[in-house]
């Protein structure tokens, strides 16, 4: 749940929300922009965000 409270965490900070699917031991993360209908840079840009906070420490340093 941290890993998840971190890319909330992130995504309010940035102002753009990703479609979040939780399950037990697992996480998926979709960034997509409904109003460019597609991926753009910013998609882009908080997907890197979110691989960073997957990584070992990184969604404890993303609450913050």
């Amino acid at each position: 749940m941290a890993f998840v409270n971190a890319v909330a965490g992130m995504a309010d900070r940035v102002d753009h929300h990703p479609e979040l699917g939780v399950a037990w031991g697992r996480c998926t993360v979709a960034w997509r922009t409904h109003d460019a209908d597609g991926i753009t840079q910013n998609d882009l840009a908080c997907a890197a965000r979110t691989d960073a906070l997957a990584r070992p420490g990184g969604a404890a340093e993303g609450t913050g």
